[in-house]
């Protein structure tokens, strides 16, 4: 897998976890991703596993369907979360399958209030 994102850094740690989420997701990794942060909005473009991420959802949904786009949102905006220690407030997700390529946006809270406890609970700082 290609990374854009410098080696260390905030970037290069949601890369890292979005693309560990996705591969939960569609059993494999895309093979680009590129992720920008600007203030309070991260975008992250995923290249060639659009395909397998559709199969495998779909996959799942007929052995057991406990994975799906609400549980896949859920995940990807706690790896963002945990990654920039910012809550997430909007998740927009598309996908192109002409393209193989989806885009994530996430719109972060604006001041780091909250500090991750987990993948489902906050606690103040």
């Amino acid at each position: 897998m290609e990374e854009t994102a410098p080696e260390g850094g905030m970037s290069a740690e949601v890369t890292r976890s979005l693309s560990a989420v996705w591969k939960r997701y569609s059993a494999t990794r895309p093979t680009n991703v590129e992720t920008e942060i600007d203030g309070s909005k991260v975008r992250c473009v995923l290249r060639g596993a659009v395909g397998d991420f559709e199969l495998g959802m779909s996959e799942q949904a007929e052995a057991d369907g406990a994975r799906d786009m609400t549980s896949y949102r859920r995940d990807a905006s706690a790896a963002v979360s945990r990654a920039t220690h910012r809550r997430v407030l909007a998740f927009i997700s598309k996908h192109d399958a002409d393209t193989d390529t989806a885009t994530e946006v996430f719109v972060l809270d604006r001041e780091t209030r909250f500090a991750p406890m987990g993948t489902d609970g906050w606690i103040a700082r």
